[in-house]
Parts: structure tokens; sequence; C-alpha cells
């Protein structure tokens, strides 16, 4: 099976994270949960369920939130 996964560089942060992926509709199309024990964390899920599209991706901490746009632009099939 080929799937396509979204890796995201999360510095600067470190404890137990919740990880959202949000459409530009605002409809939450994935949540998760990791740990982050460094500050150089990639967290990788697979994204072939998803539109290829834009994107919000929210990492969020007790202690901080990132927030980047993420584009999918191809999606193995």
């Amino acid at each position: 099976v080929v799937t396509t996964t979204l890796k995201a560089r999360v510095p600067n942060m470190a404890g137990n994270a919740v990880v959202t992926l949000t459409s530009l509709t605002g409809k939450q199309v994935y949540t998760g949960t990791t740990y982050i024990d460094n500050d150089n964390y990639y967290y990788e899920f697979n994204v072939n369920s998803l539109s290829v599209g834009s994107y919000i991706l929210t990492v969020r901490t007790n202690d901080a939130v990132q927030t980047k746009k993420v584009i999918i632009t191809t999606l193995a099939r």
C-alpha cells in the first residue's frame, strides 16, 4: 500500500502535544496526540484520505502553540 504522509517540523516545543489539521473552511480533518521530546521533533501522519488543497496545521502543548499553512499537492492512490 502506498501512502502520502505529512511530515511537519515542530521546533522549540516539548511535552504532550495535540496536533490538528483544519481545512480552510474550518472543518477539522485530523486530530492526534503525541509527545515532543526535543526541539527538532518531526510529526508524521497519513493524509491519503484528504483532498488536494490548503490546510492549517496546529500543534499545541501546555506552553506553546505553533500554526503552519500546509499545501497538499499530490496524493498516492
